[in-house]
């Protein structure tokens, strides 16, 4: 559309024209130029996409266009036939924002309908959950808004629809890293490998690597990440090579202070250098009890056939003693 048939429009056919661009930097492209000829209207515009969505739209057409979709539609349906979907990647929703939300959806109406897959006769959303959100604290204001919008997609198989489910919100920009690596990790258990991971959200093989290994991190250290905001995959990579979750959320506090990459790498470089060091003591700390172990063995073997009776006697639950001490020298090596 050409920028002067664009500003002539409505709002509402403007949010969805921009909507439709392909990739967000075709959108930012476009805003960027309408802001050169109508600040006021750009700044409209960008904010609410921002409060309704930031669906990809390349996305949204692959799960419209997928030949395991026998029919799509559209309907008003009642709030209370909407169900969450259980394969929702994003763990934490953040009521200011969902309050936010509801006050844009209010003064400017829904832009973009919440994407439902029907079940029987219960609709469960794929892309939508902020907005169906935003609609329940409406509705306790206003039965207006006891009744949202949906496109539907009929019979989609089941693990199709973990597939788009996933896929549709981790190409969002909003959910944090641990839900995104989660998410990822979700795609590869569904069968996806990284080429198709890589391919179906648009990372690079190496940043979806970066992501899986935070999926291997202990809980606490996952739960620290969220807490202190950590957004680097980079910097967080880093923290997984190390296996004391103790000084990981040490690190990651430093992280937040300031601790630049480079460092990191250096500190952690150290580190395991020193445990490094440290095994290979130990092991040479178990080989030479072992031989001083096995030495004693061979001694009293020697002397036994010059032993008493009674010496005999006392030789065996030595030997015995020795034969549990280089057992357990053993398991330890």
């Amino acid at each position: 559309m050409i920028l002067k048939d664009f500003l002539a429009t409505t709002k509402d056919k403007q949010v969805e024209y921009i909507l439709s661009l392909e990739t967000k930097k075709q959108r930012d492209d476009y805003l960027n130029n309408v802001k050169k000829k109508n600040k006021i209207v750009a700044m409209k515009i960008a904010g609410a996409i921002q409060s309704q969505s930031n669906i990809d739209s390349s996305i949204k057409t692959k799960i419209i266009d997928s030949k395991d979709i026998d029919s799509f539609s559209e309907e008003t349906i009642l709030l209370s036939k909407l169900k969450a979907n259980p394969y929702q990647p994003r763990k934490i929703f953040d009521k200011a924002k969902i309050e936010v939300l509801a006050d844009s959806i209010k003064e400017d109406g829904l832009l973009q309908n919440i994407l439902v897959a029907k079940n029987n006769n219960e609709y469960i959303i794929i892309a939508g959950e902020r907005r169906f959100r935003a609609f329940q604290l409406l509705e306790k204001e206003d039965k207006r808004f006891s009744k949202i919008p949906v496109k539907i997609i009929d019979n989609v198989k089941e693990n199709d629809f973990k597939i788009k489910s996933v896929i549709e919100n981790v190409t969002r920009e909003d959910m944090n890293i641990v839900e995104t690596a989660n998410a990822y990790k979700n795609l590869k258990d569904l069968g996806m490998t990284l080429e198709d991971i890589k391919k179906s959200t648009g990372s690079s093989t190496s940043l979806t690597s970066r992501l899986l290994k935070i999926t291997k991190l202990n809980s606490e250290v996952q739960n620290k990440i969220i807490e202190l905001d950590i957004k680097s995959s980079n910097l967080i990579e880093q923290i997984a090579r190390l296996d004391d979750k103790k000084i990981q959320i040490k690190l990651l506090i430093e992280i937040k202070n300031g601790l630049k990459i480079s460092q990191l790498k250096s500190r952690v470089d150290k580190m395991m250098e020193s445990t490094i060091d440290k095994q290979i003591l130990n092991e040479k700390t178990t080989k030479s009890k072992l031989e001083d172990v096995n030495l004693i063995h061979k001694n009293i073997s020697k002397q036994y056939k010059k032993l008493s009776p009674e010496g005999k006697i006392e030789a065996d639950k030595l030997l015995k003693e020795i034969q549990s001490i280089q057992e357990k020298i053993l398991i330890l090596k």
